[in-house]
């Protein structure tokens, strides 16, 4: 299968449906979906999306395009980062106590949010 990186600006302009070029990445998009290819984003990219969609169309939808397009995301956060954590826990579900990402309910296809 062919692996792709998409550049974030394909993000926003699937989930943000901006012109010109929505249809492009929206079919992007349905070739990941359909499994034909195989579809990836820089780490950088779920905070740029919520950054320029919090932006343009608040926080509430901000968080529901980076949240619910099934991506699995993993964050490290140090505890000598107190006002990093504390907007972290703002904005971010808080995951099952015993929650794993490399555990038997964390992939393939599983979300821990929806048990």
């Amino acid at each position: 299968m062919t692996r792709v990186l998409l550049d974030t600006n394909v993000v926003l302009d699937f989930l943000l449906d901006r012109a010109p070029f929505a249809d492009e990445a929206a079919a992007l998009w349905q070739a990941n979906d359909d499994g034909r290819i195989e579809a990836y984003v820089s780490a950088i990219t779920p905070v740029n999306v919520f950054y320029v969609a919090r932006k343009l169309k608040g926080i509430e939808t901000a968080r529901q395009l980076v949240m619910e397009h099934g991506a699995h995301y993993q964050l490290t956060v140090k505890n000598n980062q107190p006002t990093l954590r504390q907007n972290i826990d703002k904005m971010v579900p808080t995951l099952p106590s015993g929650f794993s990402p490399s555990g038997s309910n964390a992939h393939p296809g599983t979300d821990p949010r929806e048990e």
